[in-house]
């Protein structure tokens, strides 16, 4: 098969796998992503010119694709970068409830400013 056809079949299942697989383990989800990442950087290396008319048809649904699918990715970051900001301030503030004299700055020293 075509390394163009085999990269938008491929391409065409990631996109699917992340529509139906949002609210999944992620860590699983993740996996999964690299794995189809990987066999489509792996095609996108075998497409060499010259192209034929199909070839050149193929390549633009392929970047129609790609944009569709980074807008995906940028999703599924997104989620993360959420998760881990809120996971921040969890830990941020149960360190501030376990310890609140932690962020004090005071040298210890007491100056008489009278004379």
């Amino acid at each position: 098969m075509n390394p163009i056809q085999e990269c938008c079949n491929i391409t065409k299942e990631l996109i699917e796998f992340l529509r139906n697989n949002n609210d999944a383990d992620r860590d699983n989800v993740i996996q999964e992503v690299e794995q189809f990442l990987v066999k489509r950087e792996s095609l996108l290396e075998d497409i060499k010119p010259p192209f034929s008319a199909e070839d050149q048809l193929l390549g633009e649904r392929l970047i129609l694709l790609g944009k569709q699918l980074n807008l995906l990715l940028m999703n599924v970051k997104q989620e993360i970068q959420k998760d881990l900001n809120g996971l921040n301030k969890k830990k941020k503030s149960m360190n501030q409830y376990t310890n609140p004299y932690a962020n004090i700055q005071s040298d210890g020293f007491f100056y008489d400013k009278r004379k």
